[in-house]
């Protein structure tokens, strides 16, 4: 004797979605903030009616399609699309819509900016205006809708040009003895053999081809004064992670004390330095008053960085190098007249100015000291004699005196071996650093410039010429010297992060990375184009966040504290609209948002829920 369950056929009376869903399920908390939201203040297109052809989809509808999907690891269009169809739960939050893929698609092109404010409004919900006692900022690599094989690098352009000129010459030499004689050929050529005349031409316009290819790609990537080039995302770069390299963007994200992603910041450079204070801007807006706290781990050590931070009221507790406790810090002097008052003060324009006064503000005085004034020179090189007036060859032969030469007008460098370095990156101190690693592995001097497996060579800005220390030099060597020497006023602080906060930093800044990962899938991006891909990462940091809230509130508690915001907005309209009808004057100046939501599709299927709604679950 086996559980039977009901007849397919059988009808059901009384049934309907609303029976279907628990009380507690997350999806209703996704429905009453939507619901509770002002489309168009978010920034949502379509927010009204069509007057002519077929009516669109509400922006409402899809905002809740796209939530649940990433809350539940389903977030390509198609997919979407196919739940609607089979899927309880989408049926009851968008009661039985059917939008194809397409249109679910375009809406995602279509409102970036309004899916980054849905983000921000929940965070309100959530947080309101309280500012937590810590935010810690980390980044992690996601992989980008680009594979490594549509990505190029100015050497490997270099490579592959060198090769097929190479290669082109070989099929040009044999077909010119093919035309002399058949059966003579030299040795050089003895692989193509085989090959007749039409095929011989067709590998030439082939390899003519591809040729001109590359080389339309190394000078767009010259051009753009970019150290990769893209063909299917062109904001997606090479980044190293913990398994090898990856194709991606390195997503920015500051965690709050109570493991909620207050912000974030799509970036796409490989490394962590410079990003504190953009990911924490937009949160230094928001609480304008007050000093904020933030921890990030050694990758984020940047004196400008940490500078700028302590300027705009943020203590950056970056932990410290191995050894140190401290950072030594450098202001330019810039005397202001100082106020009592702005002693006190932790507005950002106050702060800044006492930091480039030289005085250290009474809120910055537990983590800040031995604030000194002093002179600093700083050097400039000018060697424009090496830039373009030199030829290839007078390059390559001046290189071969022992030094490293920069081509300033086509950004590279020669080698005393002869190869030629790209730029790699540009380092925290604005130097620029040339490798070529591939040209390294193969060269037979690679003992005399370094022991490592490949060289770097760093350019300090309008620097032409580095020594190569190894080798052997004649008397016409020469070194790049400092034309110009400048002296200026800084003002010299230690500062001392605080080790409470650093040690809060693993337990906030790792666990929403792995659960987006993992629990959400969202360990890659679907869309191209950083725009498009920052929407993404909005969809993916809401439904952490509303995960998170769902499992530390509860669904009823959240469902009130939902409604209760979005009585009051309703309360405000309609006071709003009570006191212009008061006034005369501003009759015919009402704004017809009361209108648009009294006969909003919401309101008029369910008065009760949107108004009226008890605040019971």
């Amino acid at each position: 004797m086996h559980i039977v369950g009901k007849s397919r056929t059988q009808m059901q009376l009384g049934y309907s979605l609303e029976s279907e869903i628990e009380p507690d399920n997350e999806v209703r908390v996704i429905d009453a903030f939507v619901d509770a939201l002002d489309m168009k203040k978010c920034g949502f297109s379509q927010t009204r009616d069509a007057v002519e052809g077929r009516p669109g989809y509400a922006p409402r509808d899809m905002c809740k399609l796209y939530i649940y999907g990433n809350l539940n690891c389903i977030r390509s269009s198609r997919r979407l699309a196919k739940e609607c169809c089979r899927n309880v739960e989408m049926k009851w939050l968008l009661n039985d819509l059917r939008p194809d893929f397409r249109t679910i698609s375009d809406f995602r092109k279509d409102n970036a900016d309004g899916m980054v404010n849905l983000f921000k409004e929940f965070n309100r919900f959530i947080r309101g205006k309280a500012n937590p006692e810590l935010y810690s900022v980390d980044g992690s690599k996601f992989k980008a809708s680009n594979s490594r094989s549509r990505v190029f690098t100015a050497c490997e352009l270099d490579e592959r040009i060198a090769h097929l000129t190479v290669k082109l010459e070989d099929y040009l030499n044999l077909l010119e003895q093919n035309d002399q004689s058949e059966n003579d050929m030299s040795p050089e050529v003895s692989d193509f053999k085989s090959m007749t005349k039409e095929e011989l031409q067709a590998n030439i316009e082939k390899t003519k081809e591809k040729l001109e290819r590359y080389q339309k790609y190394l000078d767009t990537l010259s051009k753009s004064g970019q150290t990769q080039l893209s063909l299917t995302d062109s904001d997606a770069r090479i980044m190293r992670t913990g398994n090898g390299y990856c194709v991606g963007y390195n997503l920015q994200t500051a965690v709050d004390s109570e493991h909620y992603i207050a912000d974030f910041l799509v970036s796409t450079s490989s490394t962590d330095h410079g990003h504190l204070m953009p990911t924490l801007t937009e949160i230094r807006k928001e609480h304008e008053e007050g000093i904020i706290n933030t921890t990030a781990d050694k990758g984020y050590e940047k004196q400008e960085d940490i500078v700028s931070c302590l300027e705009n009221g943020i203590i950056p507790n970056v932990i410290p190098p191995e050894g140190k406790d401290s950072y030594k810090l450098e202001v330019e002097y810039n005397p202001s007249p100082i106020t009592e008052q702005m002693r006190t003060s932790t507005r950002p324009v106050d702060l800044k100015k006492m930091l480039q006064s030289g005085i250290i503000p009474d809120a910055l005085k537990h983590v800040l000291r031995s604030a000194v004034i002093t002179e600093k020179k700083e050097r400039t090189f000018d060697d424009s004699e090496y830039d373009s007036k030199m030829s290839i060859q007078e390059y390559i032969e001046e290189a071969a005196k022992g030094c490293f030469i920069r081509d300033l007008q086509d950004d590279k460098v020669y080698c005393p071996a002869g190869q030629i370095l790209r730029r790699a990156a540009i380092r925290p101190d604005n130097c620029i650093t040339y490798q070529n690693k591939k040209a390294c592995e193969k060269c037979p001097f690679h003992n005399k410039c370094t022991k490592e497996k490949y060289r770097k060579v760093r350019f300090k800005p309008k620097q032409c010429r580095v020594e190569a220390k190894g080798w052997q030099t004649d008397a016409h060597r020469k070194r790049s010297k400092p034309s110009n020497v400048t002296t200026k006023k800084v003002v010299t602080f230690v500062f001392t992060p605080e080790k409470r906060f650093m040690e809060k930093r693993k337990g906030l800044s790792e666990h929403p990375f792995g659960t987006i990962k993992r629990a959400l899938n969202g360990s890659y991006f679907l869309t191209r184009g950083k725009k498009h891909v920052e929407a993404e990462a909005t969809m993916l940091c809401l439904a952490y966040n509303i995960r998170h809230a769902v499992k530390r509130i509860g669904v009823p508690e959240l469902l009130i504290a939902i409604r209760a915001v979005a009585r009051i907005r309703y309360l405000f309209t309609i006071l709003g609209l009570i006191f212009s009808l008061i006034h005369p004057r501003k009759i015919f100046k009402t704004p017809y948002y009361f209108a648009e939501w009294l006969f909003s599709e919401s309101v008029v299927e369910n008065p009760k829920k949107a108004i009226f709604q008890p605040l019971a679950a």
